[in-house]
């Protein structure tokens, strides 16, 4: 679940680093739709939310992708 997640972060970060970045978790929502051109994104609960970037952490099993097929800037993988 997410709150295991939010544990796992606190080891890499410090316990304030989402309010010095101005970091506002949405934790474990559901979204339809994003704009990244925008931008903006669309939760499942009918608002509509613009962002300055975005970090998308859908949970898994951790894999490292062919880069050649996911030459998009600014994405990156990382697993704890």
């Amino acid at each position: 679940m997410w709150h295991s997640w939010v544990r796992a972060f606190r080891r890499y970060r410090p316990a304030d680093s989402h309010e010095q970045n101005s970091v506002v978790p949405l934790l474990g929502m559901g979204v339809d739709w994003i704009l990244p051109d925008d931008p903006q994104m669309f939760p499942n609960d009918g608002r509509t939310l613009g962002y300055d970037s975005m970090l998308i952490a859908m949970g898994g099993e951790p894999f490292v992708a062919n880069a050649s097929a996911y030459d998009v800037h600014g994405v990156i993988s990382f697993s704890t």
